[in-house]
C-alpha cells in the first residue's frame, strides 16, 4: 500500500481495506483476469445496481465471474485500448496536480471491503489536496460529442455525470477504501486541456447501503442471474455474442417467439393509436394557427402560443446519388434482418 494511503488510515482511524493483490501490474493478463473474477469491481457495480448499465448488463457480469477462463494473449485491440487508457490517466493526473496544487499518486493494489468481501477495487489514482484531505480520482476518456452530457462542479449541486454507472463506480470505491470523496476527470479527446471537466462526488452513505445490499444479493445468487426484461439493442447484441461464446443451451424457445409476436402486435396497436392522436392534434392546430395569423407569438390568457419558422440546411441525397464521384463519402454498414413467420398448417 502506498505510504500516503497508509498515513491516511493511521492518522484518521478509518477502516483499512483488505489487500487482494499488492501490485496488479506485476501480474500476467491471465492472473489479473482470474483476480477480477473473485469479486465485483468498479465497472461491474453500475450494471449490478441497475440491472443493465451503459456498457454491459448484470447478466454479462455474472457470466464474466463464472466462466472458465483461458490463458490467451490479449488482442491487439485490447493492448491498444489499455495502453491508450494508461496514457490518458497519466496526462489527467498531471493536469489535476498542476491545476489544483494537490499531490497526486497511484496505488496499483487491488483491495476488497473486509466487511463485504465481494466488493473489490483497483482505483485509477488518489490525491492529497492542499488542505490535507485525501480523495480518490477516477479518469475517463470519451468522445467530444458527449461534452453536453457533463457539467463541472459538485454532483448534487448543479454538476452532471454523463454516465450514471460512473457515479455508482465511485460510490463503490468509497465503500471499499473508506474515503469520502472522488473527483471524476473527463478527457474529451480533442487535445485541449481547456475542455477537461472535473465532477466532484461526495460519499452518499444511504446510496452505499443500498448498493451493498444489491451487490451482496447479486454475489449470493450469481448463478441465477438472468437477462433483464428490458435491454437496449446494443446490449442485446453483446448478450447474444456472450451466450454463443459460452455455448449456452436455450430451452423452450417457442415461448420467446410467442412473446415477440405478442409484443409486436401490441407495438403495432400502440403505433396506430399514436398516429390517430397525431391526426387529432393536427385538426385542433388548424383553429389555433388561423388565430395566430402572421404573428409568431400570441398571448391567449393561460397560454402563450408561438409559431416560428426555422430554417435548416441539409444535403439533398437524391441529387447526391446522381454524382458517382461523391462515392468516396459512402460508408458501408451492415445489420441483421430478424423476422418471424408463422407456418401454414395444412388441413
Amino acid at each position: 500500500m502506498h505510504e500516503l494511503l497508509e498515513k491516511y488510515y493511521e492518522e484518521n482511524g478509518r477502516r483499512r481495506p483488505e489487500c487482494v493483490v499488492e501490485n496488479i501490474e506485476s501480474m500476467s493478463n491471465f492472473e489479473w483476469r482470474i483476480a477480477r473474477q473473485s469479486g465485483i469491481g468498479g465497472s461491474d457495480a453500475g450494471p449490478v445496481y441497475y440491472g443493465t448499465g451503459k456498457f454491459k448488463t448484470a447478466f454479462e457480469v455474472s457470466i464474466s465471474k463464472t466462466e472458465e477462463l483461458k490463458d490467451e494473449e490479449p488482442s491487439i485491440e485490447d493492448e491498444y485500448r489499455f495502453g491508450y487508457g494508461h496514457m490518458v490517466e497519466d496526462l489527467l493526473a498531471k493536469f489535476y496536480q498542476r491545476t489544483t496544487g494537490a499531490k497526486v499518486f497511484v496505488d496499483r493494489g487491488m483491495y476488497r471491503n473486509p466487511e463485504h468481501p465481494c466488493m473489490q477495487a483497483n482505483c485509477d489514482g488518489f490525491a492529497v489536496l492542499p488542505d490535507g484531505l485525501l480523495i480518490g480520482l477516477e479518469f475517463k476518456s470519451t468522445s467530444p460529442y458527449n461534452k453536453d452530457l457533463w457539467r463541472e462542479g459538485v454532483y448534487g449541486q448543479g454538476a452532471e455525470i454523463g454516465v450514471m454507472d460512473y457515479f455508482v463506480q465511485v460510490q463503490h470505491y468509497m465503500a471499499i477504501m473508506d474515503i469520502d470523496r472522488f473527483d471524476i476527470l473527463v478527457d474529451f479527446k480533442d487535445g485541449s486541456a481547456n475542455s477537461i471537466k472535473v465532477v466532484t462526488v461526495h460519499r452518499d452513505q444511504l446510496f452505499i447501503d443500498s448498493l451493498i445490499d444489491k451487490e451482496e444479493w447479486f454475489w449470493e445468487h450469481i448463478e441465477e442471474i438472468d437477462l433483464p426484461e428490458m435491454i437496449s439493442a446494443k446490449n442485446a447484441e453483446k448478450a447474444v455474442e456472450v451466450l454463443k461464446e459460452i455455448g449456452a443451451e436455450i430451452e423452450d424457445v417457442e415461448s420467446n417467439i410467442e412473446s415477440i409476436n405478442d409484443l409486436k402486435e401490441k407495438k403495432s396497436y400502440l403505433e396506430k393509436q399514436v398516429k390517430e392522436i397525431e391526426q387529432r392534434i393536427n385538426a385542433e392546430k388548424i383553429a389555433v394557427l388561423v388565430a395566430l395569423g402572421e404573428r409568431e407569438k400570441v398571448d391567449f390568457g393561460k397560454y402563450i402560443v408561438s409559431n416560428k419558422k426555422i430554417v435548416s440546411l441539409r444535403y439533398d441525397t437524391k441529387e447526391m446519388k446522381k454524382h458517382p464521384e461523391l462515392d468516396v463519402y459512402l460508408v458501408e454498414s451492415s445489420y441483421s434482418k430478424f423476422d418471424i413467420k408463422s407456418k401454414r398448417i395444412e388441413a
